[in-house]
């Protein structure tokens, strides 16, 4: 009788369990907020999760979650989990960085329509390039109809100071309108972050206006928002990533752009392998490889884009 009653008890949790996953299909509600003992903001990823760290994180009555793992990297493959959905059905509010930064965040504002939602994109002036398609499955999606490439808007504003300090306010008038108790605080932490970020800008310009008129190589547009911002001499974008590298007719443009220069700078985001472009650091002139990281994972730190853009400076008066 005790097994029968053990069975039982597991079938019940299973079907509460199977049942709580289904309602995320139907408008889920989320308790009214004088029913809840936190102010919950939920930050889609990581350099998002930084940016609200620094806003709201030591805020009395505001707690800040990272939606999924510190170490997630870009999402463009990320499968929300029954846990995320849950997590959102708790929020307050959802900052998001968009420009297709977060495709399995589409159907949130239909599932959760109640819930705020921050887009750090809005209001940015955003760059666009070649579509990268994530789906393995389907490899006809070279071209749009009329026989013309795809493009897609660039997501990683963050990686730019400039644009990284135009998502900050963002945030911040955000969380004020979602939150006006603490809006006083919000404030006073975005001023004080962004006085930082504009000291770091400053120092970034100067140390890329050292390199003068060295030609530097792009590799992965997640570098596209920086190279825009400093004054560097780009003279070409390799569009590297997870699934494939540059095509041998763009790595031919390189070698011949390269030739007959003396000194070049390599720019790497340092997500990816360097090594398959070993090959161009075979001309005769003096190839400096900088490692730049975008900041899209990490231990948690508030410090993290800070500390990721001075590793950056550091690194540029090291090329000079």
């Amino acid at each position: 009788m005790k097994h029968i009653y053990a069975k039982t008890a597991l079938l019940l949790a299973a079907i509460a369990l199977f049942g709580g996953v289904l309602t995320w299909g139907m408008r889920a509600v989320r308790p009214p907020a004088e029913q809840r003992e936190m102010f919950t903001v939920v930050a889609s990823f990581y350099p998002v999760y930084i940016a609200a760290v620094n806003i709201a994180g030591d805020v009395d009555g505001v707690e800040v979650v990272n939606l999924v793992s510190n170490r997630a990297g870009c999402l463009h493959d990320y499968q929300m989990s029954p846990a995320d959905r849950l997590t959102l059905e708790a929020a307050d509010v959802l900052i998001e960085n968009g420009a297709g930064a977060e495709p399995f965040l589409a159907n949130v504002t239909d599932d959760l329509p109640t819930l705020p939602v921050i887009d750090l994109s809005e209001g940015q002036a955003l760059l666009y390039g070649p579509e990268h398609h994530h789906d393995h499955d389907e490899d006809d999606h070279d071209e749009e109809e009329d026989g013309h490439e795809a493009l897609e808007a660039n997501s990683h504003l963050w990686v730019s100071p400039t644009r990284y300090a135009g998502q900050v306010q963002t945030l911040c008038d955000g969380l004020c309108a979602a939150d006006p108790t603490n809006a006083e605080a919000y404030r006073r932490h975005a001023e004080a972050y962004l006085a930082e970020i504009a000291q770091i800008n400053a120092d970034l310009q100067d140390a890329a206006k050292a390199l003068g008129d060295t030609p530097v190589v792009v590799f992965h547009d997640s570098l596209d928002y920086l190279a825009a911002d400093l004054p560097i001499h780009v003279i070409a974008t390799l569009d590297i990533g997870e699934e494939s590298g540059a095509s041998a007719a763009a790595l031919a443009k390189v070698e011949q752009a390269l030739s007959g220069v003396d000194k070049a700078i390599f720019l790497y985001d340092d997500q990816y392998d360097a090594v398959p472009y070993s090959d161009l650091q075979k001309i005769p002139g003096q190839t400096v490889t900088v490692l730049a990281d975008v900041g899209v994972k990490g231990n948690g730190d508030a410090a993290s884009w800070c500390d990721a853009q001075r590793a950056l400076i550091r690194a540029f008066k090291e090329a000079v």
